[in-house]
């Protein structure tokens, strides 16, 4: 038997179950008629084509395994699939989640709501100002996440802080790659000066 009607069976178990029927039935029947033929009594010729067959659920469990897929096979291909269901999952997965650089294949994402920092009045005590380094995440639906401070312009009175609390509430128009949104790390000078 192919190995494609191999396959094919164990989506048919019903007819498949009716063929092996029909045949076993045709194996007997045919016996019968040679008993017959010899002039056998009808009783003594169904007893005996019976006894020479054996076991009909022995012989139903042969024709089965016959037709069916090998076991290390269908574990092999069941393996593969899983794998494969897998794997498409989680590059969809990754793909959903992946955070793009911009090059020039991305559209940048631009910046909606981009709120000024509240100066802390100890930094202006301290008569600080200069520019804070940031770097985020724009998701695809325009929230900032993760921001964090790439070069420091204070770490003591707040300044740093400030910066990232803000950058927070930016609110941008997505990156776009081949139309559609993704997300993308950019980075951010906010500047801090006294007038």
């Amino acid at each position: 038997m192919s190995r494609v009607k191999r396959w094919l069976n164990l989506f048919r178990t019903r007819s498949l179950e009716r063929d092996i029927s029909d045949e076993i039935r045709f194996h007997l029947e045919e016996r019968i008629r040679q008993n017959l033929a010899q002039n056998m009594p009808p009783d003594d010729a169904r007893r005996v084509a019976h006894d020479r067959f054996g076991s009909i659920e022995g012989a139903k469990g042969g024709m089965r395994a016959a037709r069916a897929i090998p076991r290390v096979e269908l574990a092999a291909a069941c393996t593969a699939v899983v794998l494969l269901v897998c794997g498409v999952g989680l590059n969809r997965w990754a793909a959903r989640h992946r955070v793009y650089e911009l090059n020039e294949a991305i559209t940048a994402p631009v910046p909606i709501l981009a709120p000024k920092p509240s100066y802390p009045e100890a930094a202006r005590r301290a008569k600080i100002q200069g520019v804070v380094r940031l770097q985020c995440v724009i998701l695809a639906n325009g929230g900032c996440t993760d921001p964090t401070v790439l070069r420091s312009l204070d770490k003591v009175h707040g300044v740093d802080e400030e910066a990232v609390r803000t950058m927070r509430r930016w609110r941008f128009k997505p990156a776009l790659l081949d139309r559609e949104p993704v997300p993308v790390r950019i980075r951010v000078d906010m500047k801090f000066g006294l007038r």
